[in-house]
């Protein structure tokens, strides 16, 4: 009874043609050669699956502790699963964004992180260098730093962009970052000739549509540009940012890329021990106001950059040197920047000498 019951097992798993290989009265060992003959048993060790790259000829992939299988392009194979974050090329990736050409399972798998550093000229003018986000990322983080103090000019590249990637660009070194408009390129809504700077933590957020890198947003110091807007009817409106500052000495733009443009610092530290403010290098459009608080009497002063000057009345002040008030109550000055050299005192109320 046995025998049969072996029988008809091998014969179930068995092609019929196989059963004329073994009889119903041979052994079990006789009848699993005949079928193994057939059936090659090595296809069916542990921990491996049976696939092809060919097709009728099946062979078995050894499933190692710690792959799964997939498709490469050289066909069917084991792939390291990396829960490091790191994602080599190759694996199989569970905790990591950046990726190429390799298989990841993130809830997104298009976000990559890009890290780019551009030298410094060493030539007294800025560097130059090319933005060129990675191609099999639809959102790229590109995080630059500039190591050049004359800052770096960057051009966008589009030989490996694709449609609708999205680029989120970051400056994070303390050298400013420039991109200026061209024309079926890169595009910002300022038009032919303006220039965006991203100073150091802002971010602009860059899309490429059918032929062209698109800005989408900007939160550079600049705005959205250094140029001009066309305003053909309404009005804008904005807040003058007011700082109390109570510290006796300060330099614009420590604690905020926009001190130069349109704050206005109220002294606040009655310890009579003088406030000095020291300028940021002039840029046309720069303006702000700095003034004694109420019942502070300190004496206030303000000192350009190197190679700037203080306009008072039409007339040049020394350069990188500051006009000081007499340390009343009140004490009161504007400044506004017309160009990269000289700022006009637009406002001075009190007693001030150079």
């Amino acid at each position: 009874m046995k025998k049969y019951i072996l029988t008809i097992s091998l014969l179930l798993i068995a092609p019929c043609a196989y059963a004329a290989d073994f009889n119903d009265g041979d052994s079990y060992a006789t009848a699993r050669a005949a079928v193994n003959s057939k059936l090659d048993e090595s296809l069916y060790n542990a921990y491996t699956m049976v696939y092809a790259d060919t097709d009728d000829i099946p062979a078995a992939l050894s499933i190692t502790a710690n792959t799964i299988p997939g498709r490469l392009a050289a066909g069917i194979v084991a792939l390291p699963v990396d829960a490091s974050g790191d994602c080599a090329a190759g694996s199989a990736c569970f905790g990591g964004h950046e990726h190429s050409g390799y298989l990841d399972t993130e809830t997104d798998p298009t976000i990559c992180l890009q890290e780019v550093t551009i030298a410094d000229s060493a030539d007294g003018s800025a560097a130059t260098g090319n933005i060129t986000p990675t191609v099999d990322c639809k959102i790229v983080n590109y995080l630059l730093t500039c190591s050049d103090a004359d800052g770096c000019a960057v051009t966008w590249t589009e030989g490996s962009a694709a449609k609708g990637q999205v680029v989120n660009f970051m400056n994070i070194s303390a050298n400013p970052a420039t991109s200026a408009y061209s024309a079926g390129v890169y595009q910002n809504s300022c038009g032919a000739g303006s220039t965006t700077t991203i100073n150091q933590n802002e971010t602009i957020t860059v899309i490429y549509g059918n032929d062209l890198w698109r800005v989408s947003s900007d939160e550079s110091s600049s705005g959205l540009c250094v140029g001009s807007i066309s305003l053909q009817a309404g009005t804008i409106n904005g807040a003058i940012k007011p700082v109390n500052q109570t510290s006796d000495t300060y330099t614009l733009g420590t604690n905020s890329t926009a001190d130069s443009w349109g704050t206005y610092f109220t002294n606040t530290d009655a310890a009579a021990d003088g406030a000095a403010y020291t300028m940021e290098t002039a840029v046309a459009g720069m303006h702000f106001c700095v003034e004694n608080g109420q019942g502070v009497t300190e004496v206030l002063s303000v000192t350009p950059a190197a190679g700037d000057y203080l306009v008072k009345n039409g007339v040049r002040g020394t350069a990188a040197t500051a006009r000081t008030s007499s340390g009343a109550a009140g004490d009161k000055i504007c400044v506004f920047c017309q160009d990269a050299t000289d700022c006009k005192i637009t406002t001075e109320v009190g007693t001030w000498a150079e």
